[in-house]
């Protein structure tokens, strides 16, 4: 779920597979509101990969989050970057990858994101937990984002 600077929200489904991307409703206001009214667009993840968490970045453009898990490869994940969300009914969502984790480097069933700022620098944090499972791991990757 991510809040947009005029106050609309973002929630993405977390399994909702539609037209070959995942189902999100963009909320005009707070969702738990009465008032509030939802309607549906798709986002396209990378082939493969399922949306796992989005984040706003300063300058109001997108990150998302995308997991994989394949039997022959493993876990990866990508990070991709998308333009502002546009006010135009039936949107679509897709970003241009800009980050691809998997082995070697260190990466688990990524499925948090978040964007901080530090002495003027994009931080994007990453985070995994293991689930009680003693096959993953719990994992927090702090990444400066280089524009």
């Amino acid at each position: 779920m991510v809040r947009l600077p005029d106050g609309r929200f973002l929630v993405f489904s977390e399994g909702r597979q539609i037209s070959g991307g995942t189902e999100a409703v963009l909320f005009n206001r707070d969702p738990s509101e009465p008032q509030s009214e939802g309607r549906t667009i798709t986002y396209l993840p990378p082939k493969g990969y399922r949306i796992t968490d989005a984040a706003l970045l300063p300058d109001g453009r997108m990150l998302f989050l995308n997991r994989r898990f394949a039997l022959t490869e493993g876990v990866s994940a990508k990070l991709t970057l998308a333009p502002p969300l546009s006010k135009t009914p039936g949107a679509t969502l897709t970003g241009v990858e800009i980050a691809l984790l998997r082995p070697p480097l260190t990466v688990d069933n990524m499925e948090a994101l978040s964007v901080t700022r530090e002495g003027g620098r994009t931080i994007v944090w990453i985070a995994s937990d293991d689930n009680f499972n003693p096959l993953q791991r719990t994992l927090l990757l702090k990444f400066a984002l280089v524009q």
